[in-house]
């Protein structure tokens, strides 16, 4: 059969062998099973099962992409959920905002892996200069986030009115609660959101069912390089590059800036008196502290 006829077949098939697929999967009964220990409400509609296909489909690279780099990132920002005394399903947010990459996002626009803008980031108390931008750094960011939830949280006391804030703006809530008649829910403010709003949150529910039950759409993820349970780290006080440490210790530069992404240029800056962290494979902290001389001593960054 031609590749043309037989795409074309596939493409008429498709929706009716997804359909049944997803019908035998007993979307219902898997969805509250996401209810059983969780205080976010996730409902199961037909905009939920619309965003449930196209993240369990055309989008599935995204959720296994996101399952590669979730040992890395997950236990960080659950550990950070549960000081805070929030749902640990708020993590799924980062998936749906930057695909669990904490570089994510434009130089103008929000960034990082809670995809903070600049004027949220400064409210927020992060650093974003011309050496560091700390809403690339998952524990600054993180922690940042929870503090966001939390006030969030006082002002609505609605967890899906919460991240549709933290979607949209508290403004554009606002305005839907307004518009509503003075609705305090997210489902009875939805016609009144914009058209750009109103994804949001049938996609965090959609992401947070296909990531859970992701091995019913043979969608995997690849084994980790690295996990947050097997990393070093030491405190540096010389600005230095990455490329200089590579080479004393080597360490691939692409590791050290995919475990410091919040350093510019491939830099870390320190200013004088003060010290930076810097991340690095497990075991090479040691290597680092037995070579500091010799990498300081090598290093001449401005």
């Amino acid at each position: 059969m031609p590749e043309i006829i037989r795409y074309s077949v596939f493409l008429l098939l498709f929706p009716l062998s997804l359909f049944s697929n997803n019908d035998s999967l007993n979307l219902k009964e898997r969805m509250e099973k996401l209810n059983e220990n969780s205080s976010i409400p996730f409902v199961l509609n037909e905009s939920v099962k619309e965003k449930i296909t196209f993240y369990s489909t055309k989008a599935k690279s995204l959720i296994s992409r996101s399952m590669t780099l979730a040992p890395l990132y997950f236990p960080l920002i659950e550990d950070e959920l549960r000081k805070n005394n929030l749902p640990l399903e708020l993590k799924y947010i980062t998936i749906r905002e930057s695909g669990l990459n904490p570089s994510a996002g434009s130089e103008k626009g929000p960034r990082g892996l809670w995809q903070f803008m600049p004027g949220t980031a400064k409210v927020m108390g992060m650093k974003v200069n011309t050496h560091i931008d700390e809403r690339k750094d998952p524990m600054l960011s993180t922690k940042a986030a929870c503090a966001y939830f939390t006030k969030l949280y006082k002002i609505y006391g609605d967890w899906l009115m919460v991240m549709a804030a933290y979607g949209s703006g508290s403004g554009t809530v606002d305005k839907a609660i307004k518009a509503s008649g003075g609705k305090r829910t997210y489902w009875e403010i939805l016609p009144f959101l914009p058209k750009a709003s109103k994804d949001h949150i049938p996609a965090f529910i959609a992401i947070a069912f296909v990531y859970t039950n992701a091995s019913l759409y043979n969608i995997s993820g690849l084994p980790p390089k690295f996990q947050a349970s097997s990393l070093d780290s030491v405190y540096i006080s010389k600005s230095i590059s990455f490329e200089k440490i590579s080479k004393v210790l080597s360490i691939s530069k692409n590791d050290l800036v995919l475990l410091n992404p919040m350093h510019n240029k491939q830099k870390i800056h320190v200013e004088k008196g003060q010290v930076m962290l810097l991340v690095l494979p497990f075991g090479q902290a040691e290597n680092f502290r037995k070579a500091e001389k010799e990498i300081y001593a090598k290093v001449s960054v401005h």
